[in-house]
């Protein structure tokens, strides 16, 4: 965990010019940068890399930075350490949900899903009451394995108030993001949540996206499902889902209520 923030405090004290050579590219969702417009009200105030850090999309979109040297070794090895939790996770995740263990990975193709890894950096700003490290949102993903440092600035939404999630050393944070929320049929629920900045000190952060391959089927576990428990929300391609996700800027708006089945429907 110590390897993967000093390579990445490494990469954002290179030049403008050097980290440019991995800016992101028209239709695609890695590389250097800023991926979000600005809102109406409030600018997001990030500095960013995004890579697919592991699976089938780090080959099809590679973006691994050349500099600095360690960079690739150490992503290799964290990604891996990462997925594996992962893994657990869906296991663990299988199981509260009442379903044998491997249930829920049978049913997302869990040896396709790849994992997504942005690293943040968060500069101070002057005026940080103008803006925020990034809008409100949910995540892509099924789950999203945060480490963060030391620097306070995650706040997550429950029942219409901030919360401020304390960073706690050589530890993880665990997001249910929306795939979780569609599959479990609405028995887990994913987390909108924002960042703050301040004007003192910087701040990283590292979310470990894990996400299927575009051409997935998102749905929910049909063992959860019965005539007392019918389908909250329709099938869909997790093309569709991340399109819709990219198109429009972060607005606190819960896209995944997009996919709500009606009544009659379900």
């Amino acid at each position: 965990m110590q390897e993967i923030q000093q390579v990445s405090k490494d990469f954002f004290a290179l030049s403008p010019e050097e980290k440019e050579v991995n800016k992101i590219k028209p239709g695609t969702s890695v590389g250097y940068g800023r991926l979000f417009e600005t809102g109406k009200t409030v600018a997001n105030w990030v500095d960013r890399i995004t890579i697919w850090s592991y699976g089938e999309q780090s080959r099809a979109e590679p973006c691994m930075p050349p500099k600095p040297e360690r960079f690739r070794q150490v992503v290799d090895e964290y990604s891996e350490a990462v997925v594996k939790l992962c893994m657990r996770l869906i296991e663990t995740l299988s199981t509260t949900l009442g379903l044998e263990p491997h249930i829920l990975g049978e049913h997302i193709n869990v040896k396709t899903v790849g994992l997504r890894t942005s690293f943040n950096y968060y500069p101070p700003c002057p005026q940080p009451e103008l803006v925020l490290g990034i809008m409100p949102h949910a995540d892509t993903s099924f789950v999203t394995v945060l480490q963060q440092d030391e620097t306070p600035g995650l706040e997550i939404e429950k029942d219409g108030q901030w919360i401020l999630v304390p960073p706690v050393k050589d530890a993880f944070v665990v997001n249910i993001g929306d795939l979780l929320q569609i599959v479990s049929n609405g028995k887990y629920r994913s987390v909108m949540h924002r960042v703050l900045v301040n004007n003192t000190v910087g701040r990283y952060s590292f979310p470990n996206f894990f996400m299927p391959p575009k051409e997935t089927v998102i749905q929910p576990v049909k063992e959860l499902l019965s005539e007392t428990n019918p389908p909250l929300y329709r099938s869909l391609k997790f093309a569709e889902y991340i399109s819709g996700f990219y198109v429009k800027p972060l607005t606190g708006r819960r896209l995944i209520d997009s996919f709500l089945l009606t009544p009659s429907e379900s």
